[in-house]
């Protein structure tokens, strides 16, 4: 009886069997990763674009609304220092 892991489907198929697919250079594993995850480089624009990109606008304008807001954040960084 052949007992397989039952994580074995999760693994990537270079782990699986070292004959299915040859390995990557470290490189080319990141450049993978970049298109198929982030769309980096890909001519479709990511779906979570628009929503991140609204996300950091709305942070950013309210996160130091008030110029005091900065200024308590500047004086607590440079006592850090």
């Amino acid at each position: 009886m052949n007992e397989r892991s039952p994580f074995a489907a999760s693994r990537p198929a270079t782990m699986l069997s070292s004959s299915a697919v040859p390995p990557v250079s470290p490189r080319e594993h990141v450049e993978r990763i970049r298109r198929q995850r982030y769309f980096i480089g890909r001519e479709e624009r990511n779906p979570l674009a628009e929503d991140m990109h609204q996300a950091v606008n709305y942070l950013s304008q309210e996160l130091y609304s008030k110029d005091v807001h900065f200024l308590m954040e500047l004086i607590q960084v440079s006592c850090y220092s």
